[in-house]
């Protein structure tokens, strides 16, 4: 059982940190490695849950002012980039209520995470709104994934009995799989976008 060794504890003492630093990138992995350790008892599936948003909605929020105050400079530095971004944000300010949908659901699709509130940033969004719905769907997320992960572990308990000497497999195992998949996501999507718009 990991909780009497050198891992366990930090996992206890830094696990809810590890969450809010994790969601401040991508973060799926990351929240249902947690809930599986929820289920162990190591962290609390709330405090799991509150930590994935605080950490997902800072980061996003950020991206979403950088984009609102200096999107239009930086991106002038990539051509390309610029031309694809004011596209889909021309496109999305046409659509209002598409545009709301968009900024509620973005972080459910693989590679859209970071991207997403820069063209939100860009839309003519009203922050108040990007905030409102930023939040709503990151508590969604958070719960989706954390859970997740706690049911998971619960399900291998019926299939393994006690989790307690399988714990770390276990674990590696799903952080590997989850790396290993966005890491395949991320060559094939880089394959297919090779002139697509966002």
């Amino acid at each position: 059982m990991l909780e009497h060794t050198a891992m366990g504890q930090l996992v206890m003492q830094y696990g809810y940190l590890a969450v809010l630093l994790g969601t401040m990138l991508e973060g799926e992995t990351i929240v249902l490695a947690a809930g599986f350790l929820a289920h162990q008892g190591y962290l609390s599936v709330p405090g799991i849950i509150f930590c994935a948003v605080l950490g997902s909605v800072l980061s996003d929020q950020g991206i979403f002012f950088l984009a609102r105050l200096r999107g239009k400079r930086l991106l002038a530095r990539f051509p390309r980039l610029e031309a694809k971004v004011t596209a889909f944000a021309d496109r999305m300010k046409a659509r209002p209520l598409r545009l709301t949908l968009f900024a509620l659901v973005f972080r459910f699709f693989y590679g859209l995470r970071n991207i997403a509130p820069v063209f939100l940033g860009m839309s003519g969004l009203s922050a108040r709104r990007f905030v409102c719905l930023n939040l709503l769907g990151a508590v969604v997320w958070a719960t989706l994934f954390s859970w997740g992960g706690y049911y998971l572990a619960r399900a291998l308990s019926v299939f393994l009995g006690t989790l307690a000497r399988y714990e770390l497999p276990l674990l590696l195992l799903l952080l590997a799989a989850g790396c290993g998949l966005r890491l395949y996501l991320r060559r094939r999507a880089a394959r297919a976008s090779g002139g697509s718009t966002p």
